[in-house]
């Protein structure tokens, strides 16, 4: 099963996606909706099992690489960190939210490890990584025109 819920507060949009289909991938397709109704174009998804290219060396892929070492990392302050250096906090959000929601992911996910690169976008980059628990992951990594990461979408496969 799989819901979203995607909320543009000064645009006028909503998104919301809910399947009870697993296979569907449902991140993906939920912001891609919203990249058309912003009347952004969208490459068509790679296949689940589409071949990723190594984690390069690019501003976007060292950003990546560095935020799933701060998701490794025990407690909280190399997230904190990483958030500080690379991050946008929305106006309003509580570090304690932020940490909640961090601690819930990785008891689900474990550790991660990057598989590469799987997509890209104008203003996104998707990276695949396996869990230590199991299942492949693949973060949808947003960005701003400042290539602060505005958003981060973790979409757990089988």
């Amino acid at each position: 099963m799989y819901a979203d819920f995607l909320r543009y507060v000064d645009e006028d949009l909503v998104v919301i996606l809910s399947t009870n289909d697993s296979t569907v991938r449902g991140g993906q397709i939920a912001h891609a909706l919203a990249r058309l109704a912003h009347g952004e174009s969208v490459p068509l998804p790679a296949a689940p099992n589409a071949a990723a290219k190594p984690l390069g060396d690019s501003p976007r892929e060292t950003i990546a690489r560095a935020w799933i070492d701060a998701f490794n990392a025990k407690g909280f302050d190399a997230m904190h960190a990483f958030r500080a250096e690379h991050g946008v906090t929305p106006p309003g959000t509580e570090m304690a939210e932020y940490d909640r929601r961090l601690t819930e992911t990785r008891e689900h996910l474990g550790t991660l490890a990057p598989d590469g690169v799987v997509g890209t976008s104008n203003d996104g980059l998707d990276v695949r990584a396996r869990s230590t628990t199991g299942p492949t992951v693949v973060l949808h990594f947003k960005f701003n025109s400042d290539g602060r990461v505005s958003g981060i979408g973790v979409e757990a496969g089988d």
